[in-house]
């Protein structure tokens, strides 16, 4: 299991008062997954639930699941008086012997959860965060004794959802609620992250392309979603950078011996790694890519690595430049982008009768 790093529930209440809404959301979120999943967690309270904070954006992951019952399902119902449990799960019977003392089965419901999460909310407002007012309603009837009286998550989402992104957006984010909190987490703004919705199955394998490139998601998502052909095309040039300054690396380990490795060259050389994948990025997707600025660019970052790590001081026989490697791959692409443009160009122009005039265009 992946750790993910943060704060309870009300820590980051406490540390990020202004944004009350924006974590109660998250919150609200990760426990409707929760809930598509078939399960309920069972025992929802602050300290179950850590808040990421990330460039501004909240996303939650709930812990303990030592009370989690599938759904439809059966759930044991405890002799132990716990406030943020639905009293339908907190039967007191004569026969209680110990702190959780089984005292009858109960069917599972999501319901149950929502009572917890309307408590847990309830008293936050009282011992961490004042709740916004928009919020009140939900909590109160989320606490209603009657399980069928409580409102669903679903539409405690929709509401919101619905003001933030309007009924169609919403209505595809609560439909694909794993993707719309991949989307969220990113911090996109309200065109990319409609762009991102209407285009669920691109963006995911976008995602996964820079991930594979080393390249920061959310610094280049942007840009692929305003010119994914772009990117598409560019794509082979960009792997093909990347798998060249891994076999330099894995030379550059082949030539050092052991003892004289230091753990200090891998961390300069992931930041070498990046610096070039992102500048290679940002030239590829360029309406006007600058050549010359790229190689001033990957020589200033080969120099800085190689000065940094003291690649030739303890590789006396390293003479091969990664360098002129990757601008190799650069411009063979270029190439092949002027001959597509230019053929485009040709056939453009051969169907309004000025075909000969066009093969002036095409690359020697």
């Amino acid at each position: 299991m992946p750790l993910f790093p943060g704060d309870n529930f009300h820590e980051t209440l406490k540390k990020y008062p202004e944004n009350a809404h924006e974590i109660v959301l998250a919150v609200a979120l990760e426990l409707q997954r929760i809930h598509n999943l078939g399960l309920q967690h069972g025992d929802i309270k602050f300290d179950n639930v850590i808040i990421e904070e990330k460039h501004g954006v909240f996303n939650a992951k709930f812990i303990d699941f030592g009370f989690a019952y599938r759904t439809p399902g059966e759930a044991i119902a405890t002799s132990e008086v716990c406030p943020y449990f639905a009293p339908e799960r907190t039967e007191v019977t004569k026969h209680q012997v110990g702190r959780y003392q089984v005292a009858k089965i109960v069917e599972a419901d999501f319901s149950q959860d929502v009572y917890s999460f309307g408590y847990m909310l309830a008293y936050a407002h009282r011992y961490a965060v004042k709740m916004p007012q928009a919020f009140y309603d939900f909590i109160s009837n989320a606490q209603n004794k009657v399980a069928a009286l409580r409102p669903t998550l679903i539409s405690f989402l929709q509401e919101y959802l619905q003001a933030q992104l309007g009924d169609r957006y919403a209505a595809i984010a609560l439909e694909n609620l794993e993707a719309y909190q991949a989307i969220r987490a990113l911090g996109l703004d309200l065109a990319g992250t409609e762009c991102a919705l209407d285009n669920l199955l691109q963006f995911d394998l976008h995602c996964q392309r820079l991930g594979h490139l080393g390249l920061k998601e959310r610094a280049c998502i942007h840009k692929v979603l305003d010119n994914p052909w772009k990117f598409y095309g560019s794509y082979a040039c960009l792997s093909g950078i990347y798998d060249e300054i891994q076999q330099a690396y894995e030379g550059i380990k082949a030539h050092i011996a052991a003892e004289n490795w230091q753990p200090s060259v891998g961390v300069q050389f992931n930041q070498y790694q990046s610096q070039v994948m992102q500048a290679v990025f940002e030239f590829s997707m360029s309406e006007k890519s600058d050549l010359k600025a790229l190689i001033s660019q990957l020589a200033k970052y080969e120099a800085e690595f190689l000065s940094s790590s003291k690649i030739k001081e303890n590789i006396p026989e390293f003479n091969e430049a990664i360098c002129p490697r990757i601008l190799g791959k650069v411009r063979a692409h270029t190439k092949n982008n002027q001959q597509d443009e230019a053929q485009h160009l040709f056939f453009n122009q051969q169907e309004t009768g000025a075909g000969a005039a066009a093969t002036a265009y095409m690359p020697r």
